[in-house]
């Protein structure tokens, strides 16, 4: 699996533009826009409705294709300032498989940084439903 931590042998981390990334809806196929698709089904199943309501501020997703320099092909998929940069066979099940791995990580993520970030503020010291004032 390649990540952005490679050297290429040169001593230093490759820079993504060194892999030739560009965004999979690009190229002209609907392969992206149903892989965007699906990571925001997976992303969203396990969430409260609250926590849907905050992920849904986030920008879509972006999925980019490239290849690495020794050849192995990737994808890369940013959501909500992460990124994720996998080896990638190439195939349609192969990219589902990839997606819906991260997409369910992210979900853990996101329903974590609702909490942090303003859930609990919407509950009492008690635990209840009712809103602080």
């Amino acid at each position: 699996m390649a990540s952005s931590g490679g050297d290429g042998g040169r001593g230093r981390p490759l820079a993504a533009s060194e892999y030739g990334l560009h965004a999979l809806v690009d190229r002209g196929h609907g392969l992206g826009r149903q892989l965007v698709n699906q990571f925001l089904k997976v992303i969203r199943a396990p969430l409260t409705a609250e926590e849907r309501e905050y992920t849904d501020r986030y920008a879509t997703p972006r999925i980019d294709v490239g290849t690495a320099p020794d050849g192995e092909r990737l994808l890369r998929l940013s959501f909500a300032g992460a990124e994720t940069l996998m080896g990638w066979d190439g195939t349609q099940d192969e990219a589902s498989s990839l997606v819906a791995g991260v997409a369910g990580n992210a979900a853990i993520s996101t329903s974590a940084d609702y909490w942090l970030a303003e859930g609990w503020r919407t509950r009492t010291t008690f635990g209840g439903d009712e809103p602080q004032q």
